[in-house]
């Protein structure tokens, strides 16, 4: 049976580790209280398989990640693994592409400056600048 968002949010605490399974794969994660998380959590997973083996995704937490938008993540989950690619394999890919264009954003950035500051900085300064960068 497929969750609702009505049922969500009349969720109980659980004394236990618990799965609400959605449809597709997808379930929700219900963690007890604990002095690390008094609260409890709710984690949205995806099951899938590839390359024969069972994996698992994590997509965010209920209520900041409210179910339309956990089954629309599910959904390219699944549309990626049509194309034979990983999911997970392919998040890694991306945030490693994003945290390499940031980086070199600033240090095309500081290098540029670092090139007009030159005639005001002593020269051991600015090889020492520049060796940094």
């Amino acid at each position: 049976m497929a969750l609702t968002d009505t049922s969500l949010r009349n969720l109980k605490q659980v004394t236990r580790p618990t799965k609400l399974y959605d449809t597709l794969g997808l379930f929700l994660l219900l963690n007890p209280q604990s002095v690390r998380n008094p609260k409890g959590s709710r984690l949205w997973r995806v099951k899938y398989y590839f390359g024969g083996k069972e994996k698992l995704l994590a997509l965010g937490a209920y209520p900041d990640l409210p179910l339309k938008l956990a089954r629309e993540q599910r959904d390219k989950v699944r549309e990626l693994l049509a194309r034979g690619i990983d999911p997970d394999a392919q998040r890694k890919a991306d945030t490693f592409a994003t945290r390499e264009a940031a980086s070199n954003n600033f240090e095309a950035i500081a290098r540029e400056w670092l090139q007009k500051q030159e005639s005001k900085l002593d020269p051991v300064t600015y090889k020492k600048a520049v060796a940094i960068c």
